[in-house]
């Protein structure tokens, strides 16, 4: 069954879904967005993508946790998993896939620590450098290396399947390497610059909220309801979209 995550704008409604449908040729993802018809006022859904400058997956929690640190996943999969080992941290991921990191907006990480953890592959490496580039304004930004002898394309997810506990992923989070040393030149650390840390370790003790029956009320409820069962996405997740 495909995986879906789901982003929000200004409301408490789920307004995208994001199928990732699985084939021969590899993944491909179909995005499923609400809008308003301009005649009859009707909210319909459209298997269109929004227009850049597309919110992040996660956008809510930033708002709700200002100054919490964050941390950038490559896809909706990934950043649940994440969500779960590290609960301390705000963790959020641009939607449409890695290939559109450009196509976010990721102005509400100004001003905030920002660790990516991308996936253990080529173009795990070039979406760290493209948010690295389009989160210029975060306070600053650092990413992490995987483990060695892991598989191509390892990350969060499977981190969380091979029984990772929160304390290994923030020890990993804390052993993030700073985004320009990863393109700096070997003379670097000759010119005498000292790139600013955030200590991580706090951030491991927050617990992960477990889902009430009476959260799934409403619209949203019966949103969230329906795809669930087809999701890899957390409830939580879902209904805590802005």
């Amino acid at each position: 069954m495909p995986g879906i995550g789901a982003t929000g704008a200004a409301t408490t409604i789920p307004t995208l879904a994001e199928p990732r449908f699985d084939g021969a040729d590899g993944k491909e993802f179909r995005p499923l967005t609400l809008w308003r018809d301009s005649v009859s006022g009707r909210l319909e859904w459209r298997w269109e993508s929004w227009p850049p400058k597309r919110p992040l997956y996660g956008l809510q929690e930033l708002a709700d946790r200002p100054v919490a640190p964050v941390v950038v996943c490559e896809g909706e999969k990934a950043t649940d998993a994440a969500r779960r080992l590290l609960p301390g941290f705000v963790v959020v991921t641009s939607p449409t896939g890695s290939k559109s990191a450009d196509k976010a907006d990721w102005s509400p990480l100004h001003g905030r620590d920002v660790v990516i953890w991308p996936d253990a592959d080529l173009p795990g490496d070039e979406y760290a450098k493209g948010v690295s580039k389009c989160a210029a304004e975060a306070k600053s930004i650092a990413v992490v290396s995987p483990p060695e002898a892991v598989k191509e394309g390892w990350d969060a997810a499977d981190a969380l399947a091979e029984g990772w506990t929160t304390e290994r992923a923030t020890e990993l989070i804390g052993q993030a390497v700073p985004a320009e040393h990863r393109t700096a030149t070997s003379n670097s650390a000759a010119n005498g610059r000292q790139e600013q840390t955030t200590n991580f370790a706090s951030c491991a003790s927050f617990a992960w909220p477990v889902m009430d029956d009476a959260a799934y009320y409403g619209i949203a409820g019966d949103i969230v309801r329906t795809i669930l069962p087809h999701s890899e996405a957390d409830p939580v997740a879902l209904l805590s979209q802005p």
